[in-house]
C-alpha cells in the first residue's frame, strides 16, 4: 500500500469509495500498518492509529497522483476505472514501534 506523510505527523493513503477498506474504516476508524525493510525483514516498523479525516473529490484524486509520482515517478495515477471515486484516508498515529531482530517470546496465559 502506498503511504504518504502529512503535516502534524499524520499518514495518508488512498482507496476507492465503496471498497471494503473504505467501508470498514468508516465503521471502525482503527488502523494498523506495518512495514518491513526489503533488505532486512527483521527491521520493521509497526504503527497503530485512528482515521481522523476522509478526503474526497478532486483533492483525493490529486493526492493519488502525488502518490503515483512518489512511488512510480509518473505524473498521474493511470489506472482509474470509469466512474471510480478516490478517497484519501488521513491517519493520526497512536503508537509507533521500531523493531529490529526477533521479538522476545511471551508464553501464552492459561486459565
Amino acid at each position: 500500500m502506498w503511504v504518504d506523510l502529512e503535516g502534524e505527523g499524520r499518514l495518508a493513503f488512498n482507496t476507492s469509495v465503496g471498497r471494503v477498506k473504505e467501508e470498514n474504516l468508516r465503521r471502525d476508524p482503527r488502523v494498523y500498518l506495518s512495514h518491513a525493510d526489503a533488505t532486512d525483514p527483521f527491521d520493521r516498523v509497526q504503527i497503530s492509529g485512528v482515521v481522523v479525516r476522509f478526503v474526497e473529490g478532486e483533492e483525493a484524486h490529486d493526492r493519488m497522483d502525488r502518490l503515483a509520482r512518489k512511488y512510480l515517478g509518473s505524473e498521474r495515477f493511470e489506472w482509474i476505472m470509469p466512474g471510480e471515486q478516490r478517497v484519501a484516508v488521513i491517519v493520526r498515529p497512536v503508537k509507533v514501534r521500531h523493531i529490529v531482530g526477533v521479538e522476545r517470546f511471551r508464553a501464552s496465559r492459561t486459565t
